[in-house]
């Protein structure tokens, strides 16, 4: 279902499950980024 006027329900519904942090879809993919590096940080200090 197209919402025409803010987010749809389906979408809504999807993003009160997630964390606050996230308050709009593009927020996922800045969080993911934002997780990855902090995984690869972790990852490469462990190596040395």
């Amino acid at each position: 279902m197209a919402a025409i006027y803010g987010i749809s329900e389906n979408t809504r519904k999807f993003l009160k499950n997630m964390p606050k942090e996230i308050k709009s879809l593009d927020d996922v993919s800045k969080i993911h980024q934002k997780l990855t590096e902090e995984y690869d940080a972790l990852e490469n200090k462990n190596k040395k």
